[in-house]
């Protein structure tokens, strides 16, 4: 049992909920036409006219006895036996007498004196369980669902109804009108996480506990995890999850495109505790992991996760990466062309003995312009270009450090200036940069960044996303 500060209940009411047992449609307190057959149980009966009746019956003490509550009973017990007190019994009932465009017919299956009958039984059958009972009014267009789904919405937004995140929420809507409780139980279902949907088969004694709750959280989760997944926002992913495997997939993805490999690491450790069944594809994913303690698997990375932020119009943040990369993507070929490392710092006498031992590249820099004290962007492009045109040892890299240089000075802008992008001006600069000559500027950069790196779309990523879309 829960021994929290107590739960709420929702209960909607309609024509079955209470019901007169066979000694009072015998007393003749109500005139014979006040009931008819239920049609369930052709032995029994159910009231014509609710309205009416219960709104006699509510004043008669005396015939409490002689009335039932089949249906929202088993749901007060099951709470009673979950739950140390309810806090607020909330009724839901229709009570349209004073809305004159209201056919009489509809008035007569008003349920809001049912409710008073309903409470008195429960405060009688349950002592102190129920602190508080409440009535939501329905005063018109109850079978309308979009008129009721926006009449919850408006209701439930009020503070009133705003609960504790961890109070338990319990909801009985069987009884009443559909248009009623499918909006009510839609609208909880958005509002209150933990909601507990109840139900009382017919002819069973006990309510049970329905998981549509859970299903149509999963089931828009879902939905919002594969769009998510269309262009790789993993982190909206971890927001959506709902196991544990699925959530951990997507940090771990997350991590390690943010260079978080200790983070991306706990991951792992999880799923292979969570999930044997793919252990093979976690231990991959360890691999994954163990390659980035080299500088070429980390360039790849920092490409995939450029080439993602430009599939989600994250066009800065894209150049920002793009410009990282260019930083770096030409060193380890440097450092196989010089024999040594490519690396900022003061003491470059390593670097110089370098540029000096290759005879002809430091006349070669200098006639275009390029210092060589140091390693940058610039230099290291016209290093390569060198040993291209001079060496006859071409590379593949070249093709790349235009198109760099044609990004670059939009980075600046957006880092010194603050000026503006979007995906129109990549394009016309690398259109340039092209001279004019292809369909698809941006595709064309992509594919050669792609057969630099030997990558195919979004490489390990696109395992990732299949792997998640298996568990939905």
């Amino acid at each position: 049992m829960n021994t929290s500060s107590g739960a709420i209940l929702f209960l909607t009411l309609g024509a079955s909920d209470l019901k007169p047992t066979p000694e009072l449609v015998a007393s003749g307190i109500l005139p014979d036409h006040a009931f008819r057959p239920d049609r369930f149980d052709k032995s029994r009966h159910v009231f014509a006219a609710m309205r009416e009746s219960t709104e006699l019956l509510k004043d008669r003490p005396d015939t409490m006895g002689w009335m039932e509550y089949p249906i929202c009973k088993p749901a007060v017990e099951y709470v009673k036996e979950e739950e140390a007190v309810i806090d607020r019994l909330i009724f839901v009932v229709t009570d349209q007498i004073n809305d004159p465009a209201v056919e009489p017919y509809h008035i007569k299956g008003d349920s809001t004196f049912a409710a008073d009958i309903i409470q008195a039984k429960i405060e009688q059958d349950f002592p102190l369980l129920v602190k508080n009972f409440e009535k939501i009014s329905v005063t018109k267009n109850p079978a309308d669902f979009s008129f009721m789904y926006d009449f919850f919405d408006q209701k439930l937004e009020n503070s009133a109804y705003a609960f504790e995140e961890d109070k338990p929420v319990y909801l009985l809507a069987q009884g009443g009108i559909d248009g009623t409780n499918f909006s009510l139980t839609l609208k909880c279902i958005e509002k209150y996480p933990n909601l507990i949907q109840l139900s009382k088969p017919d002819g069973h004694p006990f309510a049970i506990v329905e998981n549509t709750p859970q299903k149509f959280r999963n089931n828009y989760s879902k939905q919002r995890i594969l769009k998510s997944l269309a262009t790789y926002q993993y982190l909206a992913v971890t927001d959506e999850a709902y196991t544990e495997p699925m959530e951990k997939l997507a940090e771990f993805a997350f991590s390690c495109l943010s260079f978080d490999f200790v983070r991306a690491r706990s991951c792992t450790k999880v799923l292979h505790k969570a999930d044997n069944a793919q252990r093979g594809f976690y231990k991959r994913l360890d691999r994954h992991l163990v390659s980035m303690e080299k500088s070429q698997p980390r360039l790849r990375e920092m490409y995939l996760s450029a080439k993602m932020a430009f599939t989600q119009g994250n066009y800065a943040d894209f150049l920002i990466k793009i410009f990282s990369l260019s930083e770096n993507v030409v060193k380890p070929e440097i450092h196989q062309r010089l024999g040594v490392e490519a690396k900022f710092g003061k003491d470059q006498t390593a670097w110089k003995d370098a540029i000096n031992a290759q005879d002809g590249l430091k006349e070669y820099l200098m006639a275009h312009h390029q210092g060589y004290k140091n390693p940058n962007f610039w230099n290291m492009g016209w290093i390569i270009r060198w040993f291209a045109e001079v060496k006859g040892q071409p590379s593949n890299y070249l093709p790349l450090h235009s198109q760099f240089v044609a990004l670059r000075n939009h980075r600046n802008a957006i880092a010194h200036s603050l000026e503006g992008i979007n995906k129109a001006t990549i394009w016309e600069s690398l259109l340039m940069e092209k001279k004019g000559e292809t369909e698809n500027p941006i595709k064309d950069f992509f594919a050669d960044l792609d057969a630099y790196f030997g990558v195919e779309g979004m490489g390990i990523y696109d395992e990732i996303n299949a792997a998640i879309r298996e568990m939905l």
